[in-house]
């Protein structure tokens, strides 16, 4: 049997708008008959797999394609890429991949030829070649950082109209810690105003609680409708570490019921969390997340006028007309009675919710480490956070393979999945020595040395001294192979294990780890001041390494 060529497909499941087009273009049966009949077909999820997405954004970015999702990719069987587009029509979909297998078939050495060319340019994007000399690393590299950073935010919000956008609390984290950090007043205050538009907004949802991932205008008021476990706990912490800084209440309150949102609505009654709620309608059809004057009328009676002010609806409009529900300051006005009766028409509604039901370790980890960090910064009782973190960790590492230290990918009560990359694992290694510090256990400190040793074995490359996404030991189908670095989807796999490192040497003193840390940072720091939010991760690590010299120093 003659080879086929690949055809990669990587969406986002969780957004109800990119699901539409997948839809659309792969219900086409032209498209699915010369698919079926020319190709091996995959369907890769971002936040699955956000390394193969960037992966995806690099190709893109090669063949000066327009950069944005859904990505498909035609690649020879030898995982050699040919050809990138993003979202397109069946029509044109079918022209190109026609033209790719009949390339294959008649001109196939020139086709290898410009799908090495595509590799060698693929390789060289994203990837650290060698070890970079040591340096003295000062705060100034922070400063340019930040300063390029904003610049570059205020010219793309400028130029930027009606496109779906991420609200990315990972990156705010870094900014309200370096700013708080070095005092930096303008940039809190930019924080500040950031922070309160989104929360006073529909993208905060104030009747269950929690925060939509992504919206399609600057003024926060036109949300897509999805909600990520992954995003939800990084807006969980970014609020708390808010509260922390500035003293807002209505910053516990957001970072509040978003965690009390997580625990209602992601829990897995097979144990851990789920990844993601969106719509399985277009958010122009969903009624979910509105509501009618009329709606109110029947449930509230003649106290349907107030809820309709803290809901933030125009009661100018018809009364049938269904509103998006925007969080106002009268929010906090809301009984619990108010949004139990608001509750049961969402309950009414609820055929209209797509439930993710993967449990991911990598999201699972991460939500175990901020728990304690969330209750220390909003002034919680520690013990039921650290409780919660702990079940999180034991239910992980109860499922392992083969009992060993190697990690699923996926948990689920009837179902597991073995194909882990370096995310999982440094993430269980991260929520292990903060479970360590935090209760002094001895079987975290066992676990945080086991994983470390783990992956320091399996995953670090000695030539530049950063960390494989995959294990080198075993054999990876994967379009080049290459360290993730970019801070994506969520902080990159290399920025995070950097962070542990630093940690480790901390609470052990051994300098070897703190020899891996620098080696990173040597490597990383020469792309740092033009990269914006994408090294994120990366220069939260640098600020976190300068407080501890300069604690050292004070000290």
């Amino acid at each position: 049997m003659q080879k086929r060529m690949i055809f990669i497909h990587i969406g986002s499941i969780n957004n109800i708008d990119e699901r539409e087009k997948v839809l659309k273009l792969f219900s086409n049966k032209g498209v699915s008959a010369l698919l079926n009949r020319y190709f091996v077909p995959i369907a890769i999820d971002i936040e699955d797999f956000p390394e193969i997405g960037q992966i995806g954004f690099d190709l893109l970015s090669i063949t000066e394609h327009f950069i944005t999702l859904p990505v498909n990719i035609f690649m020879l069987p030898d995982t050699v890429p040919v050809a990138c587009f993003p979202n397109t029509t069946a029509k044109n979909f079918i022209e190109l991949a026609h033209n790719a297998v009949e390339a294959y078939m008649k001109k196939k050495n020139t086709l290898e030829r410009a799908g090495a060319h595509l590799k060698r340019l693929l390789e060289k994007t994203g990837r650290i070649p060698e070890k970079m000399p040591p340096f003295k690393i000062r705060d100034k590299l922070l400063h340019a950082y930040v300063r390029n950073w904003i610049k570059r935010a205020e010219e793309i919000e400028k130029g930027i109209g009606e496109t779906v956008r991420s609200i990315h609390p990972r990156y705010y984290i870094f900014l309200l810690k370096y700013a708080y950090t070095y005092d930096k007043t303008d940039i809190l205050e930019q924080i500040r105003e950031r922070l309160d538009r989104l929360y006073y907004s529909a993208m905060f949802d104030t009747v269950e609680g929690g925060f939509f991932t992504q919206y399609s205008e600057n003024d926060y008021n036109k949300p897509l409708f999805e909600k990520q476990f992954s995003e939800n706990i990084q807006a969980a912490i970014l609020y708390s570490m808010a509260y922390k800084c500035y003293g807002n209440k209505h910053y516990k309150e957001a970072a509040d019921r978003t965690i009390e949102h997580i625990e209602n609505r992601y829990a897995s009654a097979g144990g851990g969390y789920q990844a993601s709620v969106s719509l399985n309608v277009s958010p122009e059809k969903s009624t979910y997340y509105k509501v009618s004057v009329a709606d109110l009328k029947k449930k509230f009676a003649k106290g349907y006028c107030k809820v309709a002010g803290i809901l933030g609806l125009d009661t100018a409009l018809p009364e049938e007309c269904l509103q998006i529900v925007k969080n106002s300051a009268a929010a906090a006005g809301m009984t619990s009675h108010t949004r139990e009766k608001l509750l049961e028409i969402r309950k009414e509604r609820e055929a209209e919710l797509l439930v993710d039901e993967r449990v991911m370790v990598a999201g699972n980890a991460i939500y175990a480490c901020i728990l304690p960090i969330f209750a220390k910064s909003c002034g919680h009782k520690m013990a039921g956070y650290v409780k919660k973190a702990e079940n999180i960790v034991e239910y992980i590492t109860t499922q392992l393979v083969d009992k060993n230290l190697k990690l699923h990918r996926y948990l689920y009560s009837s179902y597991v999945y073995g194909d882990s990359t370096l995310l999982d694992y440094v993430l269980v290694l991260t929520a292990s020595i903060l479970l360590y510090t935090v209760t002094g256990k001895k079987k975290y400190n066992t676990l945080a040395t086991g994983y470390t040793s783990y992956i320091i074995q399996n995953y670090l490359c000695h030539e530049n001294g950063m960390f494989l996404k995959h294990n080198k030991n075993e054999k990876q189908l994967i379009p080049c192979s290459r360290e993730p670095i970019i801070d994506y989807i969520k902080y990159s796999a290399n920025s995070i294990m950097a962070g542990n490192l630093l940690l480790l040497y901390k609470i052990k003193g051994n300098e070897y780890y703190l020899k891996l840390f620098m080696q990173q940072i040597y490597n990383v720091s020469p792309q740092l001041t033009g990269a914006g939010p994408y090294l994120a991760g990366w220069a939260l690590q640098i600020l976190n390494y300068l407080v501890y010299e300069n604690g050292k120093q004070k000290s």
